[in-house]
């Protein structure tokens, strides 16, 4: 503001062809100045406005439950297997990086048993076996899952509370109990036996050994129910009757 004040009386003095001559430059020079050398501005108190932040954006990784579709590569190159024991063959699936047989295992190893001994629930359903015949009845190559194979697999298709829908079979459990198979990997309700000779709950429930123990006298598995899309993992009392499903060593 001083610079226009020391100019006001400069101009009473000059006639009008002086002033437009020799003030009116100096006079327009230095508003100039004053606004900061810039070009003249319309308002030089007025501060540009600052660009607004960014929206926050959270870098870490998302997680998604859904389950992701098979693909071609979600089955391996000869698709089957045939065991050198008895002859048998075993379709397969590759399951994320895990190589599953497509069916319950079916070889007639000493501690194993068909559901009511039934040679029919065999073909269908596998052979029933307790954990200690369990433990060594795979093929050479393959083992039974531990309980924490059992849980990559899990994870992979969208956790225990997929599994009831991704991992079952399209037909073959009781009361409209199916899944959808997505993976290929066929569960069926093979039901569970005992040591005794008792059998219960072919069509509404699997069962399937792991290799993990829970103590001397109990070993942890997976359970499959006919009526609940989840999964669930518990521990049974090894001479128990139950399924198996090899994994690819």
């Amino acid at each position: 503001m001083w610079v226009h004040i020391a100019i006001i009386p400069i101009i009473f003095y000059l006639t009008p062809q002086m002033f437009i001559v020799k003030i009116l430059p100096i006079f327009v020079a230095l508003i100039i100045l004053g606004c900061g050398g810039k070009k003249p501005c319309t308002d030089c108190d007025e501060r540009p406005s600052r660009p607004s932040r960014p929206s926050h954006q959270d870098d870490s990784p998302s997680y998604s439950y859904s389950t992701p579709r098979p693909s071609n590569s979600n089955t391996v190159a000869s698709n089957k297997f045939t065991d050198a024991r008895d002859g048998r063959n075993y379709g397969l699936v590759k399951i994320g990086t895990q190589v599953w047989m497509a069916e319950n295992l079916n070889y007639a190893a000493s501690g194993s048993v068909c559901y009511d001994e039934q040679e029919s629930n065999c073909d269908k359903y596998g052979r029933l076996y307790n954990w200690a015949t369990a433990m060594s009845v795979c093929p050479d190559g393959w083992h039974i899952p531990s309980d924490a194979e059992w849980t990559t697999l899990t994870d992979f298709v969208g956790g225990l509370s997929a599994v009831g829908i991704e991992l079952k079979s399209t037909n073959g459990w009781s009361e409209d109990g199916n899944g959808s198979d997505t993976y290929r990997f066929a569960a069926l309700p093979g039901g569970s036996g005992y040591s005794g000779g008792r059998f219960k709950n072919v069509g509404y429930h699997g069962y399937w050994w792991s290799a993990s123990e829970s103590s001397t006298n109990y070993a942890y598995g997976r359970l499959i129910t006919y009526g609940n899309e989840s999964a669930r993992w518990g521990y049974g009392n090894k001479p128990f009757l139950f399924s198996v499903r090899c994994l690819k060593d």
